[in-house]
């Protein structure tokens, strides 16, 4: 479990999966985003395994990432002002990081 804090982070829930403490560090320094909020971690069901990835989509107000690491998912909200800049901030900077993405 990583533990996070920052100028960026919204709300009281401060810790996440391995993979999101990753990707919360990788996309605190993007200008495009101007906060992020790590929703709590809900255990999957069916076979463990090496799954990491996440889900990019858009919700009211900015864009959700849904991170699967294993059998564990957690959603981060993260808050910004031009979503579509966002999404192409956030999808580079974790694909340059090796992380594996996909859109909903």
């Amino acid at each position: 479990m990583a533990t996070r804090s920052g100028k960026k982070i919204r709300g009281t829930h401060r810790t996440g999966l391995e993979l999101s403490g990753k990707v919360f560090d990788i996309i605190e320094k993007l200008n495009e985003v101007t906060g992020i909020t790590l929703g709590i971690i809900v255990p999957g069901t069916g076979s463990s395994g090496a799954i990491r990835r996440i889900k990019i989509s858009s919700w009211t107000g900015g864009i959700q990432l849904h991170v699967q690491q294993a059998r564990s998912i957690q959603i981060m909200l993260v808050f910004c002002e031009e979503e579509q800049r966002a999404k192409l901030a956030i999808s580079r900077a974790l694909r340059n990081n090796d992380i594996s993405i996909c859109f909903r």
